[in-house]
């Protein structure tokens, strides 16, 4: 048993042995922490051997007896990588409370299979420097290989034939007086020696070809074989026969020098001008007897209650007018229920008054005989035996003289 106060080394009450098979070794190593306790204590056995490798093993128990906590640590064959002394350290932990105890030493027999590799601690130093060693010679002697076979190249090789990298461009557009292509460069954007030639002679016969068909140089058009191009004898007759250029006459004008405004033509001519005139005149006249288009108007417009005890009543209206006559569509959207007699006003013009004792008669939407009277611009409509209905509605036309 090993025995610590906390975290200090107290003593050792048993063999300080450690192992698994053998004389004196023990198959279980048995730790006591007086002063620590836990209700979730979670331990770690940390182990250091002489060669420099290190483990981490599990105990097996992890328990509370009375103010200590006891700790049972039963040898794997896998928790002792190297025989001869080894330093123990415990781990404690309890929630965010951390215990590390002092360092003791434990011997391991030689009697433990140390040297089954199936074993071995992946994480001992002397074996990780080792095979880093191992690694850094092998990466040493590839590095002496290539120096070997560059210094072989360099050795059989002019170095004054050599291009000077700076000076290499691969795209068309760094190319510049100071620099030249690469191969690929050439390669990409330049023929070889013989497809330009075969460029050459294709490009040749092809001139030729259409050389052989250009006409030799020649004085004339038949030289040239045209033939069916004005000659000179015919371009001479037509001119004999052309219009000389003479001075046109602001009027038709007998014996003018033109021969377009005299002659047989001025008599044409002047005859056609004065039947212009006459109709001219003829229409002038004819116009002045139409009716000035002035006169003639179209539009619309809105109807409102001739008075307040009329309000509710909606109507509209569309026109057309032609000098002094009106004709008026009328449109009673709305007309109050229960009641007898309506005014509305808006019409677009006044009536002359001699219509105020003019009537008609006309039927409502309802199929009811309704009066309509215009005095002015007011509508005046009635119902002689009874009153109106509801949604009751109107539609009529009007024609009257305007008032001036």
């Amino acid at each position: 048993m090993i025995i610590f106060n906390k975290e200090k080394y107290e003593g050792i009450a048993a063999e300080d042995n450690a192992g698994i098979v053998g004389e004196n070794l023990v198959s279980k190593v048995e730790f006591t922490v007086n002063g620590f306790v836990g209700k979730n204590t979670i331990a770690a056995i940390h182990l250091r051997f002489k060669d420099g490798s290190v483990n981490t093993v599990a105990p097996q128990t992890v328990k509370t007896v009375n103010n200590s906590t006891y700790i049972m640590w039963k040898i794997g064959k896998n928790d002792i990588f190297c025989h001869g002394w080894v330093e123990v350290q415990l781990e404690l932990r309890e929630e965010e409370t951390t215990l590390q105890t002092d360092i003791v030493r434990l011997f391991a027999g030689e009697s433990i299979p140390i040297e089954d590799k199936g074993f071995t601690n992946p994480n001992s130093e002397t074996l990780a420097l080792r095979d880093e060693a191992k690694k850094c010679w092998d990466k040493i002697a590839e590095q002496n290989k290539q120096i070997e076979n560059n210094i072989k190249v360099i050795a059989d090789s002019d170095i004054t034939l050599k291009e000077e990298k700076a000076n290499k461009v691969t795209v068309k557009a760094d190319v510049t007086e100071e620099s030249y292509p690469s191969v690929a460069y050439l390669e990409n954007y330049y023929y070889d020696y013989d497809d330009v030639d075969d460029e050459i002679q294709n490009l040749k016969s092809s001139i030729d070809t259409k050389l052989n068909l250009k006409a030799d140089k020649a004085d004339t058009l038949a030289g040239y074989g045209i033939t069916d191009a004005y000659d000179k004898t015919y371009i001479n007759r037509s001119l004999n026969y052309k219009l000389d250029k003479k001075p046109f006459d602001a009027v038709p004008t007998v014996n003018s020098p033109n021969y377009i405004t005299s002659g047989t033509l001025y008599n044409s001519v002047n005859s056609l001008r004065q039947t212009v005139v006459q109709n001219k005149a003829d229409i002038e006249k004819s116009l002045a007897n139409k009716y000035d288009a002035a006169n003639n108007e179209i539009g619309s417009g809105e109807l409102s209650p001739a008075q307040t005890i009329y309000e509710g009543s909606e109507g509209n209206f569309v026109y057309a007018k032609n000098g002094d006559a009106v004709t008026v569509s009328v449109n009673i959207t709305s007309m109050l229920a229960d009641k007898n007699y309506l005014q509305m006003s808006g019409l677009p013009f006044p009536s002359k008054a001699e219509s105020r004792l003019a009537s008609i008669a006309v039927y409502s939407t309802k199929n009811n005989l309704r009066n309509v009277r215009i005095d002015g611009s007011w509508i005046y409509i009635s119902a002689p035996s009874d009153k109106f209905v509801e949604d009751e509605k109107m539609n009529f036309v009007v024609t009257y003289i305007i008032r001036r």
